[in-house]
């Protein structure tokens, strides 16, 4: 059942329909709100017993029909359902909220923000989770006038919430093998810091440096998902020719331990048997993925 349904789905995507609303800065004090249209409703797939789960086609379903990831086998899907023998959530409502409050004095900057997806992958999970959401908060500051030495700290916890009826199905399954205990099923969790720094030498040359790691994923069970964390490290080199235009070179690396499958686009879990991050990327368990950077910005 993991190897199909359950990746950590991490809060934060680029979505369409946002209605947005930013107030008016009070001596550097500012929130924003935004709220996401749902964009999904109601029955995502009805399951079917003529899914082939060789070729991963369902030709009683047109979406399954080019051996789409997104497609699971009748069995999973009753599971996510919200009873076990349906097939599909008929409540699905995948709208998003976000409250962001930023206090920027000048001198240093510091925030807090809460983004929470309600049904954010029906496709995926059949509506397995019912919410997911995600608490970040981030201070950043410049030693002192005569040090141009710059400091960020950012902090972040994500949590994946499952729907009641789905929890229930996994524990009535679980109590049908002999000699298998009862799951006890709760909320998924995982733990992010992100340290920065940057010193200007000159006018012309800055240098920063990113040490970002994410911590073991707490899974469904209540255990942590060991050697399922990821370092990652960046340094950049900065030249400024003027105020708008500069010359730079970046080197990042993401550092996984043997479970984790990081990469610079997207944070997932890979499948037991495939070794690849599912059902988005192909990237290896445990690999380290490099990135180099040469270029010019310029700020019109």
């Amino acid at each position: 059942f993991n190897e199909f349904a359950m990746p950590f789905y991490n809060v934060g995507t680029r979505t369409n329909n946002v209605v947005q609303y930013k107030t008016p800065s009070y001596k550097g004090l500012q929130m924003v709100a935004a709220y996401q249209v749902p964009e999904t409703k109601g029955e995502w797939y009805k399951a079917s017993s003529t899914y082939n789960t060789t070729t991963g086609r369902d030709d009683n379903n047109p979406v399954c029909q080019t051996g789409s990831p997104l497609c699971l086998p009748d069995s999973l899907n009753k599971l996510t359902a919200g009873v076990l023998g349906q097939a599909g959530r008929t409540d699905l409502r995948n709208d998003a909220k976000e409250l962001t409050v930023a206090y920027y004095p000048g001198w240093m900057f510091a925030s807090l923000a809460y983004l929470e997806e309600k049904d954010p992958v029906p496709l995926v999970t059949g509506g397995a989770i019912s919410k997911a959401y995600g608490i970040k908060g981030s201070l950043g500051l410049q030693v002192s006038q005569s040090i141009p030495l710059r400091v960020g700290l950012v902090y972040e916890r994500q949590v994946n919430q499952y729907h009641a009826d789905f929890v229930k199905n996994v524990q009535g399954l679980a109590a049908t093998v002999p000699g298998q205990t009862v799951a006890s099923l709760g909320d998924s969790s995982r733990d992010t810091y992100v340290v920065a720094l940057g010193y200007k030498f000159s006018d012309a040359i800055e240098l920063f440096g990113t040490y970002g790691e994410a911590l073991d994923t707490e899974t469904w069970t209540g255990e942590k998902d060991k050697d399922s964390g990821a370092v990652y490290t960046q340094l950049t080199m900065l030249y400024n020719f003027s105020k708008k235009t500069n010359l730079f070179a970046t080197y990042a690396k993401v550092d996984n331990e043997s479970v984790a499958a990081y990469n610079f686009f997207i944070n997932g879990a890979a499948t037991p048997s495939g070794q690849a991050q599912a059902p988005f990327l192909q990237t290896p368990r445990g690999s380290d993925p490099t990135s180099y950077q040469v270029g010019i910005s310029h700020n019109f």
